[in-house]
């Protein structure tokens, strides 16, 4: 399942492409995943309420300023140590 906000050329041959979907699509496919990548957004807050931290990897924007309160707490009930770990730089081969 891929979520975007305008089409994507994805290299995959088995997904779904969803173009803004509604707020509560997303709330749905969060609660129900069984792993997140993708981007530092509101499907990956809601999906670190629901998944351990060995099923999330999330981009690391190129313009990240660095860690804060706002966003560690976004991730609870995961400690700080397994949020920076589930952050990445690069997701894919």
């Amino acid at each position: 399942m891929i979520v975007s906000d305008c089409e994507v050329d994805v290299p995959l041959s088995n997904y779904e492409l969803l173009i803004k979907p509604p707020i509560q699509k997303i709330v749905d496919l969060a609660a129900s995943c069984d792993y997140y990548a993708g981007c530092d957004s509101f499907g990956a807050h809601l999906a670190a309420k629901v998944l351990t931290k060995d099923r999330l990897f999330i981009k690391l924007s190129p313009n990240f300023t660095g860690w804060n309160d706002w966003l560690l707490r976004a991730f609870l009930p995961h400690p700080a140590e397994d949020v920076k770990e589930f952050y990445r730089s690069h997701i894919g081969r």
